[in-house]
This record gives structure tokens, C-alpha cells and sequence, in this order.
């Protein structure tokens, strides 16, 4: 079975927040994997390899509303979407 990007609204997959002495990344997106969607993140100081996490959704909407949320909450606090 293969596994393609899910990203069905046009949104960016990598922030990047250089404000005063920070120098943090943050990368998210959709993959689908069959049925499941996959929500998969990156995140640390630029530069470095960071840390990953993925979480599996049954449903495209709720995955898409939580990464959502995660985007805002990213650009609330000074990331700026890179591509």
C-alpha cells in the first residue's frame, strides 16, 4: 500500500520563527495511507534534526481541523511559513 500527501486545502508544510534569539523550525502535513490520514510533524532548533511525531485519523476533516489549529497556534507565537 502506498502513502501520498493528503493535503487537499493549498497550505504551507514549513514554518520557521527567527524572532530575537530564537531559531526554531516547525514542519506539518497530511499523508494518506488507505483509509487513514496521517498527520505527520517536525519541529526544533534550525540547523539540527528535531523531532517528529505522527498521529493516525480515521477522518480527512478532523486531521485537517487539527492541523489547522496547530498552524494558528505556530503563527500566534511569531512562525513564519517558508514554503
Amino acid at each position: 500500500m502506498s502513502v501520498h500527501f493528503a493535503n487537499q486545502k493549498k497550505r504551507p508544510v514549513y514554518w520557521e520563527n527567527t524572532d530575537g534569539d530564537s531559531q526554531k523550525f516547525w514542519a506539518g502535513h497530511i499523508l494518506r495511507h488507505g483509509k487513514k490520514y496521517i498527520l505527520a510533524r517536525k519541529w526544533g532548533k534550525i540547523g539540527t534534526k528535531g523531532q517528529s511525531m505522527e498521529q493516525v485519523f480515521d477522518d480527512q476533516y478532523e486531521v485537517e481541523k487539527v492541523l489547522d489549529r496547530l498552524i494558528w497556534g505556530k503563527e500566534s507565537k511569531g512562525y513564519k511559513a517558508k514554503f
